[in-house]
């Protein structure tokens, strides 16, 4: 396995972390997942019972080449293995296909509509379109080939306007899910910008910093409420169904959450803010792994986590903004 800049050598390191469940096993919730995605994108054979979670991949670096990075932030993947990062400090978006191919969309172009000032996170629709968030307040929604499509919101606190939003995830109707940090709440839009509702979390006693936001695959809509440290899922209507909470029975399972994201078995890959660790529990709030921030070996440690993003087949990349990478987890004999 080598690091995305060519030259150095990275050792396979392995953590306790096993699936719960054997995926060569009939598994009828997966069928019809994702219309038109290749077929590859269902293989779940290498993750058994007994593999084991490992570091399996090292992307980028510090720079400014293919590949490399200055502050990865926020990350996507899509429904065909694409990897989506977000560079805030390089003002871009880059496209790693499975074969290891790099498209740099540029967040600033001749085109003057086009101007994302720290490009935060992404996400990608199933016809390819880009949702960008701008750290500054804003969406920007581009076609597959980096052209202007709208802009949604304005830096503010009015309805409608983003104050450093952090997050944002997309349902399957396209619906925009933002979390817009700085004003503690969720900002939900309509494809084509309209605003179409505010969720403050009243329900559960209000947001507090609320630094991201998720999309199951029922189309359950995941915030992590930061400074509570806890998750808080709702309907796509806004509608609160759980609360999975960080501290319980007097042990903390994660704190400071500021990224989520659901595995094909139903269990949430969480990053906390604070600490450089990434834990998994399940629905129910039970821990059932944590790592980091000594990763061991070559690789050293998870400098400051920012995002997860769990592709299909059960892999999962982890960008570490601080180190200037993405690491690719998956489970492995």
């Amino acid at each position: 396995m080598t690091s995305g800049n060519g030259g150095d050598r990275w050792e396979f390191v392995e953590f306790e972390d096993s699936p719960d469940r054997d995926p060569r096993l009939p598994q009828p919730e997966m069928e019809g997942l994702v219309p038109g995605a290749p077929r590859a994108a269902h293989d779940l054979t290498h993750v058994h019972a007994g593999a084991h979670l490992r570091v399996v991949e090292v992307v980028g670096g510090q720079g400014t080449g293919p590949g490399e990075f200055g502050r990865p932030v926020g990350l996507h993947v899509d429904l065909r293995g694409n990897l989506y990062v977000a560079d805030a400090d390089q003002r871009s978006v880059r496209r790693i296909t499975p074969e290891g191919e790099v498209w740099t969309c540029a967040c600033s172009s001749a085109d003057s509509r086009v101007d994302v000032e720290q490009p935060w996170d992404v996400a990608v629709d199933r016809d390819g379109m880009m949702y960008v968030l701008d750290r500054g307040g804003r969406v920007q929604k581009m076609d597959a080939d980096g052209g202007y499509q709208h802009t949604f919101g304005m830096p503010g606190s009015h309805l409608g306007q983003l104050r450093y939003p952090q997050g944002l995830a997309l349902d399957s109707r396209r619906n925009v899910y933002v979390a817009d940090t700085w004003n503690h709440r969720v900002s939900v839009f309509h494809p084509r910008g309209r605003l179409q509702s505010v969720w403050r979390g009243a329900e559960v006693g209000g947001f507090e910093r609320p630094g991201g936001v998720a999309v199951t695959r029922h189309d359950e809509v995941i915030v992590c409420d930061t400074l509570n440290h806890r998750l808080v899922v709702h309907n796509v209507l806004g509608a609160v169904l759980e609360v999975i909470e960080g501290y319980r029975s007097g042990a903390w399972r994660f704190r400071l959450p500021v990224s989520v994201d659901e595995d094909p078995f139903g269990n949430l890959w969480i990053i906390e803010g604070q600490g450089g660790k990434l834990s998994k529990v399940d629905r129910n709030g039970q821990l059932l792994t944590s790592f980091g921030p000594d990763l061991g070996g070559n690789l050293g440690t998870l400098e400051s986590p920012s995002s997860v993003g769990v592709c299909l087949d059960g892999d999962l990349y982890v960008s570490d903004q601080g180190a200037s990478r993405i690491l690719k987890l998956g489970y492995r004999d």
